[in-house]
């Protein structure tokens, strides 16, 4: 007996299966970076956050929602992610060193410059810079990233020539510690960019009361009182040459 058409079996296409799409990161330009690249600002952000060692793989690919497995096509290891985190921006903090040194002005100057420079990268690449700062035992005793601490001399060494051009040349006191100095400059600026960024309320105002160019203003004043001559205290502030010096010298 033939089947009618009512007899026949209909057949329906099972509805499709909604995966989840992961997560697409952006720089900190706003802009769709690719999925190697997410994974090394993502990496960044956590090592910054909870230290190298102490963060895990699955920490990692979880935060750009991808399976533990997949994140290994694009590296073979966690120390691999590190040195594709460090690596460029070393050699760029290389580059703004070569810069400051080649600057055609006193060591004032120079000083000057490195402070508004080193305060907005330490706002922009905040990540970075705490790795530096929080791993430096890890670095020293992994030879792999030797680089990493021959870098972070070079960049002492700058800072203490110009300290010491300034002290042969008048501008800064003879009886400064550069090393001390230097330390304490670094640990001022870094923790202001900290607090700066985060939007904590550690008083009655908000850091967002206050505009970079206003805080970066502070922090110079703040750092020539410590390093100029008694009688100089009161003498003007150069940041606008100092910033058009550092503007010129990138091309």
């Amino acid at each position: 007996m033939p089947r009618t058409a009512t007899s026949r079996q209909k057949h329906v296409a099972p509805p499709a299966v909604q995966r989840p799409r992961p997560r697409r990161l952006t720089d900190s330009a706003g802009q769709a970076t690719d999925r190697r690249s997410q994974i090394v600002e993502a990496a960044a952000v956590l090592f910054a956050e909870f230290g190298y060692e102490a963060t895990s793989v699955r920490q990692i690919a979880d935060s750009v929602s991808i399976l533990s497995g997949s994140l290994y096509h694009h590296f073979t290891t966690k120390e691999e992610m590190l040195h594709a985190l460090l690596q460029p921006r070393i050699a760029a903090m290389d580059a703004d060193n070569r810069r400051l040194a080649a600057l055609p002005a006193d060591a004032e100057r120079r000083l000057i410059a490195s402070v508004v420079m080193r305060f907005r990268q330490y706002v922009d690449q905040w990540a970075f810079h705490t790795i530096l700062l929080q791993e430096g035992r890890f670095f020293r005793r992994q030879e792999e990233f030797a680089y990493v601490v021959a870098a972070k001399g070079q960049a002492f060494a700058l800072q203490q020539a110009i300290l010491q051009q300034g002290m042969d040349s008048g501008l800064f006191r003879r009886d400064m510690d550069t090393y001390l100095m230097i330390g304490t400059i670094a640990r001022m600026l870094s923790g202001a960019a900290a607090w700066f960024r985060s939007g904590d309320i550690f008083s009655s105002d908000k850091p967002s009361r206050y505009g970079l160019d206003m805080v970066i203003d502070f922090h110079v004043d703040s750092v020539l009182r410590l390093v100029r001559l008694p009688e100089r205290l009161g003498e003007p502030v150069p940041r606008g040459e100092s910033e058009r010096l550092l503007q010129d010298s990138a091309g």
